[in-house]
């Protein structure tokens, strides 16, 4: 099991309120794509309608200017004349206006692409907080059931402190209880200097331990392993 060197504790509250918060912004990215999407839909109708309506006029130009040129008598002519002039030219114009909406299109994407990731993250990291959180208490369950568990990690977590001269072990009361003078036999069997002092020390949970050293100290409690695990994960 890894040991690590960290104070934050997993609280099933702050994973509860996490949880909460990304629902919230679930239903905040659902309202923030539809008004997107409609926003989107009413440019690009507005420019299409606006396109339609320059093509039309176009037309009128060009079959003014059909008869201008001396086609009075061939109004089929003319027509078929101004028809081209006005086709060509709305799709000139089309072309153009489409060449404008294709950017709030792609930007559109892009934007969404972004809410989804944003939120994607979000769940991933109240999943992890959440299993986390019940790692630990299943953790601490089986250390009720089974002491010597709690004795496994004292001696990984002393195995780390070899070298060093001034030692000692702090760990829950109830652990030391249940362990009785196997905590010192198994200490000692390391072949320190001296005898290790043992330390009842409520406030770390049941199952971990802290091994202080002349150079700090091996935080080997259950709780900081998990979150380790947990930063490494979302990292």
């Amino acid at each position: 099991m890894a040991i690590i060197d960290t104070r934050r504790i997993l609280k099933a509250d702050a994973v509860r309120n996490l949880g909460t918060r990304v629902v919230f912004n679930y239903d905040d990215l659902t309202n923030q794509c539809e008004a997107k999407i409609a926003e989107v839909r009413r440019q690009a109708e507005e420019i299409l309608v606006n396109a339609e309506r320059e093509a039309e006029e176009l037309r009128q130009q060009a079959h003014e200017q059909g008869y201008q040129m001396g086609y009075q008598s061939g109004a089929a002519k003319v027509d078929y004349i101004a028809n081209l002039k006005a086709e060509k030219v709305a799709e000139d114009q089309f072309n153009a206006k489409l060449q404008e909406t294709l950017p709030i299109f792609q930007n559109a994407a892009a934007e969404l692409n972004q809410k989804r990731e944003q939120w994607l993250n979000q769940w991933e990291t109240a999943a992890i907080r959440l299993a986390a959180s019940i790692a630990s208490k299943v953790l601490h369950n089986a250390v009720e059931l089974r002491p010597e568990l709690s004795e496994i990690n004292a001696r990984e977590a002393l195995k780390l402190a070899a070298g060093k001269t001034q030692v000692s072990l702090r760990m829950n009361p109830d652990d030391l209880s249940a362990l009785g003078d196997r905590v010192e036999h198994f200490s000692n069997a390391l072949n320190w200097t001296g005898k290790i002092p043992i330390i009842p020390d409520p406030t770390i949970g049941r199952g971990g331990c802290v091994v202080q050293t002349e150079h700090g100290e091996i935080d080997a409690r259950l709780e900081s392993q998990i979150e380790r695990i947990a930063h490494e994960l979302l990292n």
